[in-house]
């Protein structure tokens, strides 16, 4: 079934849906907030895109990993490690995708936050042997990050009932944004005169499968992931025979290795957007996750030689 807001929250509704949430700390009194307004910190921005639609004016909303930062490699200070302490809510994408944030979770013990939440869920992506192999860049496929927001939804429902039917009703204007945004890459993607395009690393995964596309990767699943000299030679070699005309270049990362397939190939650089670590720049000059996703759609038109 393909996913749509009307069976996300359906789904919610019939099932009582709080599956992915783990409880750390001390539980609220039957689903309402201690002391007030709710806490909610996130862990990269995708996460904090979709808590903030969510949240409204009823919640306060708290991104660790800044504009520009890696959340991979990403270590919390003794400051992030208080704010997880004092939250009522964290919201994590999950998949490996933070291993520091199970480490500060642990060192805090009982004192952590009420609720953690760990939006994409192995149910949502590719079951494999070995757990390095998991593509966690799930919010880049609009239909999984569907997923991803009814279960940042039911989090903000189990710690905060009192606000539950205004938080049902901002999730249903964020999915319906989400279900225009997998219409316009459908549609977008429908005609194009290729069907591969090639990437500086490997995080788009999902979306590529979404759309019948198929990805080639300079590095691997994380920027860390580098080629060999022998591997980058081969896979220069690959993308010259296959006569694509571009590279997609992820500006928050650096270009070096792209640079020099794109030289040797005879390749033109063009954005894309991985919105882990969105930049300042970038979301200055496209606003926000829905304005990075439509970037994406367009250079990956111009790469695929999609008709207009």
């Amino acid at each position: 079934m393909r996913l749509n807001r009307n069976n996300v929250l359906a789904g919610l509704l019939a099932l009582g849906c709080f599956g992915g949430l783990a409880a750390c700390g001390p539980a609220t009194d039957g689903g309402g907030t201690v002391g007030g307004r709710l806490t909610v910190v996130t862990t990269i921005y995708p996460m904090a895109y979709f808590a903030s639609r969510i949240a409204g004016g009823d919640a306060d909303v708290h991104s660790l990993v800044g504009p520009g930062a890696e959340a991979h490699g990403f270590e919390p200070t003794a400051a992030d490690v208080r704010r997880l302490a004092s939250a009522d809510l964290v919201v994590a994408n999950g998949l490996k995708l933070e291993p520091w944030l199970e480490r500060a979770l642990a060192a805090l013990g009982g004192d952590g936050p009420a609720v953690v939440v760990e939006t994409a869920a192995l149910d949502v992506t590719q079951q494999v042997e070995d757990p390095r192999a998991v593509d966690p860049h799930v919010w880049l496929d609009p239909v999984l990050a569907m997923a991803q927001v009814g279960r940042v939804l039911a989090a903000f429902e189990a710690v905060d009932s009192e606000h539950a039917a205004a938080y049902r009703t901002r999730t249903s204007d964020l999915l319906g944004d989400l279900e225009a945004l997998d219409v316009a890459f459908a549609s977008g993607l429908r005609s194009c005169g290729r069907g591969t395009f090639v990437t500086t690393h490997a995080a788009y995964g999902h979306l590529a499968g979404r759309y019948g596309l198929e990805q080639v990767a300079i590095a691997g699943l994380t920027p860390e992931a580098q080629p060999s000299a022998r591997e980058l030679a081969d896979l220069t070699k690959q993308v010259t025979a296959m006569g694509l005309g571009y590279v997609l270049v992820e500006p928050s990362l650096s270009a070096r290795l792209a640079q020099t397939v794109a030289a040797e190939s005879g390749l033109e650089l063009l954005p894309i957007h991985q919105l882990e670590s969105a930049t300042a720049e970038e979301l200055a000059e496209h606003g926000d996750y829905l304005g990075l996703m439509r970037a994406n759609l367009a250079s990956l038109s111009v790469a695929l030689e999609c008709a207009a």
